[in-house]
This record gives C-alpha cells, structure tokens and sequence, in this order.
C-alpha cells in the first residue's frame, strides 16, 4: 500500500469538504490543491496555497461562463483555472496536496480531465515525502480506482480521516 496516498471517500453530503477544511485551517502543513465548500448556500472552490475563492456552482439564471451538466451549472473559467493549477501542481513545494474532487465528470473524461489524470500519474512516479489525498464520492469509488490506478492507495472512511488528520 502506497503510503503517501490518500481517497477520502462517503456519501454525498456527509462532511468531506468540511473535514478538508478544518484539516487545511489548522496549519500544521504546507498545502496546495483545492476543496469545493458550500459558502453562502453556492458551491466555491479554493485554491488552498493561496485562498482564492472561485466560483464554482452558478446561479440557475447564469448565462455567461456556463457548463451546463444536468441541472446544474457550473462556472467553465473555474474548471479552466483547476486545469492550469493541475498542470504545475507537481511543482508545488507544498508537503500536502489535495484534490476535492473526483465525481462522475471525471470518469466520464470531463471536469478536470485529462489533466486531472495526468497529474495523479506524475504524483506516482515522483516517488516523494509529499501527501496526497483524492476526495472520490462513494458511489464510483471502486470505477475511480480502478480508472486512476489507485490500488495501492489508503481509503479512508471520514471517521478514518477525521482520526488519522484531525483528532489531536
């Protein structure tokens, strides 16, 4: 088992993001990645090295900038930004990288793809000190390994990571 890789992985709605970022605001590393938190009711994301808040769900009467997936609609110029983080993010000096999250537009090779893939590749081959966790929602969990190579990853449950990261 790969030590230095983490899935965070339950249902929908249960804590996740939330759990990320009580981990993330108590300082105790250097992070880089990215979480997707609920803040005033609208889905943001946030760059984690340098907290920029971007939007990520947008209002239901959004015309501009907009990926429609079902019924909702999410900002395309964030997507594009996670993209370019995805790309350099191997560099980072950071000691704790996180990814939330992995869901069903990634394993239908949209959402963060292809450079979502990419970087999880190079992160296994660099073979560093550095952690990772993945947020992969329970429900394609099992798919989400098996499309990233992820065997020899940690699956942690919340109450897991919530043990392992934050009860001290």
């Amino acid at each position: 088992m790969s030590s230095n890789i983490f899935i965070l992985s339950a249902p929908i709605q249960t804590g996740k993001t939330t759990a990320l970022m009580e981990f993330w605001e108590t300082g105790i590393t250097s992070f880089d990645g990215f979480i997707t938190p609920d803040i005033d009711e609208s889905r943001k994301l946030i760059f984690l090295d340098t907290d920029e808040e971007l939007p990520f769900q947008l209002e239901d009467n959004a015309k501009e900038d907009v990926l429609q997936i079902g019924r909702f609609k999410l900002c395309q110029s964030t997507f594009n930004a996670v993209k370019n983080k995805l790309k350099n993010l191997h560099n980072t000096s950071a000691q704790l990288i996180i990814i939330d999250e992995i869901g069903p537009l990634e394993m239908n090779n949209y959402g963060f793809e292809p450079e979502l893939s990419a970087f999880i590749e190079n992160f296994k081959v660099m073979n560093s000190s550095k952690l990772l966790i993945i947020v992969i929602r329970n429900t394609i969990l099992n798919a989400a390994i098996e499309k990233y190579k992820l065997e020899d990853a940690a699956v942690l449950s919340l109450n897991s990571f919530i043990d392992k990261f934050l009860a001290e």
